[in-house]
């Protein structure tokens, strides 16, 4: 685990990770199928900062999970990448906000769902869906 305690302590941050994250995994899809193949799973998420997890039975383990490191830190997205993963989050966003909308009884009044949805496009965090 990479523990930094700044690295969710705000929305912009959040919504960073989350797209990098997002656009990590589509770099080690490669990596992550060969690794099955010999029985490891991998994955990562967040926990005041990147949590990484390594599972399986070979002693493949510690270059898989350099690997894993190594690629996570330095892939390149391509533009049409970062249009995905921009794209990802916002479907994420509005699942979120559609469930909401769907816990509250709003599901019932198409208005109350407009409502719950809409905003959520003009919070400031979610400017930073626009990134180049």
């Amino acid at each position: 685990m990479l523990r930094n305690p700044q690295a969710m302590d705000s929305a912009r941050r959040q919504v960073m990770f989350a797209l990098n994250d997002y656009l990590a995994g589509i770099a080690l899809d490669q990596l992550s199928n060969q690794a099955a193949v010999g029985g490891i799973s991998f994955s990562t998420g967040a926990n005041n900062g990147l949590m990484v997890n390594a599972n399986g039975y070979t002693q493949h383990l510690p270059a898989l999970f350099s690997d894993l490191l190594q690629g996570y830190f330095s892939y390149t997205p391509t533009e049409e990448q970062l249009e995905q993963a921009k794209s990802w989050y916002a479907q994420m966003m509005d699942s979120a906000e559609k469930g909401k909308a769907y816990d509250s009884g709003d599901y019932a009044d198409p208005d109350g769902l407009a409502g719950a949805v809409l905003p959520a496009r003009s919070a400031p965090g979610a400017a930073a869906l626009h990134y180049p």
